[in-house]
């Protein structure tokens, strides 16, 4: 039996109920990094994000449940990540306590991302949902769209489905607000629900009035954004569009209000009705006082032929978007460098209503330029 440990190509392990290390294989030791130091009497490390999860499978074992299997992340002696498959079954002594595990772990190495992990432990259910659901990296080009959702769309090549883009899915009048949406939520790393918006059928054209919930998924290994899921609800009636209509006008200022950059809204005629904090104290005035001006009072004067230019062309709906390095003045008369990324955002029938621009600060050596 020893000798069937020893060369087993699976880490396994004798865990008291704090996962302290009781007794371990070779395999186990080199997985986690310690080769031939003694993990015996140490605790392995775990990531944060896992802690809750592993308190949850304590919870299965000491019902009596083995768990098989489990696709998690673990870390190493030395703090780095990996993905890893594991398995445990309870050991109890004879008052029926659970007093430890003995665990089984092997690395999972076929290199699939987080999102792809998650689906792949959920595609019944999710297949099973009458709701639309998708998935799509962070360049919005969708890699996975549920059963529901080729209904919805009256789209089924698998190929087509992987080759567009997210916001794609909806009709014209709701595309770039959702890309815009959709390029703020990785700064926020939350959700962004009450989206209400028209996906389009592909093949007859026709909008169906979806309540949406967008989410930012996180690799597990870096907690950095990789991805986009996105779940849709149809609307079933005139007052419900109406309704959810109105929250989600209030859902996407409150996204902008509390994103980590400026951000201002201007009107087709050039005044800036709305901004988030961190835009007024880049410029130095209160939201009121913004309201009572126009933007162009903010531009360095030599930078305001090319932005009435470029600001024109968006307003006329010649172009969706630019990119540009800008000079702005603050109120007590400061120079400000800065990049500039305007998009305009369209009603319900696709008439250009107001633009969104996101505004950096750049070194002073940053030139005025145009995207």
């Amino acid at each position: 039996m020893r000798i069937m440990l020893d060369r087993a190509p699976v880490g396994i392990a004798l865990f008291d109920v704090n996962r302290k290390v009781l007794r371990c294989n070779p395999a186990f030791r080199e997985i986690y990094g310690w080769n031939d130091e003694d993990i015996v009497g140490l605790t392995p490390p775990l990531p944060e994000s896992q802690r809750e999860s592993w308190a949850d499978l304590v919870e299965h074992l000491q019902a009596g449940k083995s768990f098989v299997n489990i696709e998690t992340v673990r870390a190493r002696k030395d703090g780095s990540r990996f993905y890893a498959r594991i398995s445990g079954s309870p050991i109890f002594n004879h008052s029926r306590v659970l007093i430890g595990l003995v665990g089984f772990i092997a690395r999972a190495d076929d290199g699939g991302h987080s999102d792809q992990l998650e689906l792949k432990n959920l595609e019944s259910l999710v297949q099973s949902s009458s709701d639309f659901m998708c998935v799509a990296q962070l360049d919005r080009k969708t890699f996975f769209l549920n059963d529901a959702g080729k209904d919805m769309l009256g789209l089924y090549d698998e190929a087509e489905i992987n080759e567009t883009s997210l916001e794609e899915f909806f009709v014209d009048g709701d595309r770039i607000r959702i890309k815009e949406m959709l390029h703020l939520l990785p700064l926020q790393k939350i959700g962004f629900t009450t989206q209400t918006v028209r996906l389009r059928h592909f093949q007859t054209g026709h909008p169906l009035a979806v309540s949406c919930s967008f989410y930012v998924i996180s690799d597990p290994l870096t907690q950095e954004p990789s991805s986009f899921a996105c779940v849709a609800k149809i609307l079933e009636s005139d007052e419900t569009w109406s309704q959810e209509d109105c929250r989600d006008e209030d859902a996407f200022r409150s996204l902008f209000r509390n994103a980590p950059v400026a951000i201002v809204l201007v009107n087709t005629s050039g005044e800036p009705f709305e901004s988030n904090m961190l835009f007024q104290e880049m410029v130095g005035y209160e939201a009121d006082e913004l309201q009572r001006m126009r933007f162009s009072q903010l531009v360095h004067p030599e930078d305001l032929p090319e932005g009435r230019k470029l600001f024109l062309s968006l307003i006329e709906g010649k172009i969706d978007r630019y990119q540009v390095n800008k000079r702005l003045m603050s109120r007590n008369g400061d120079v400000l460098f800065t990049k500039m990324t305007v998009a305009l955002l369209r009603d319900r029938d696709g008439k250009p209503s107001y633009s969104i621009s996101m505004v950096e600060r750049v070194p002073q050596s940053a030139a005025p330029s145009a995207v």
